[in-house]
């Protein structure tokens, strides 16, 4: 099998957190959660390269988001979509919070 790892230090990733306020029923919102994510595969630039979400063990009401685009424009450009929008919309009224950050990792070789 080729190796398909592409170096994390090659790509820009994208964290980011969605906290879910406590008046707010985040089973009925967990779809929503998931969709935010799962709504990347379908940039219409194909500028989304993978990634994963999932809720804090620790803090079942902090979502978390790790996302790959090719650069920081793809996701600008994704961002700018209807798509991008629809599950957003949704969640901003639960939000009590959250933040996004662009990061290169650096591979440790030691």
């Amino acid at each position: 099998m080729p190796n398909c790892h592409v170096p994390l230090s090659k790509r820009p990733s994208q964290i980011c957190t969605v906290f879910v306020k406590p008046t707010s029923d985040l089973q009925a919102l967990l779809p929503s959660l998931k969709k935010t994510f799962t709504d990347c595969y379908d940039d219409p630039y194909k500028g989304f390269t993978g990634g994963h979400w999932g809720l804090a063990e620790n803090e079942p009401r902090l979502a978390w988001y790790f996302l790959g685009w090719q650069s920081r424009k793809a996701h600008d450009l994704y961002a700018a979509t209807p798509l991008f929008d629809v599950e957003i919309d949704k969640l901003t009224p639960h939000m009590a919070g959250g933040w996004a950050h662009y990061v290169k990792f650096t591979e440790e070789t030691s």
